[in-house]
């Protein structure tokens, strides 16, 4: 069985998170109007997608960096 990435693990939990989040608090917020939610739903989901990219890049770099040791 593969083992699961930490930052794939990491960032699903988010994206989970942020997701209920979204749909809980969102729409029973009455001070702002619907473009300004929408805009921070998409930045919650841009922050953890450029998280993951970031998360991701450092672990290949781990990885190669680990292999040349070797």
């Amino acid at each position: 069985m593969r083992r699961r990435r930490k930052s794939t693990s990491l960032c699903l939990f988010l994206l989970l998170y942020v997701t209920v989040m979204a749909l809980y608090f969102l729409p029973r917020n009455v001070e702002l109007d619907l473009q300004q939610k929408w805009l921070t739903a998409a930045a919650s989901y841009f922050v953890v997608l450029l998280l993951w990219w970031v998360l991701r890049k450092r672990e290949l770099l781990n990885e190669k960096n680990n292999v040349k040791k070797d």
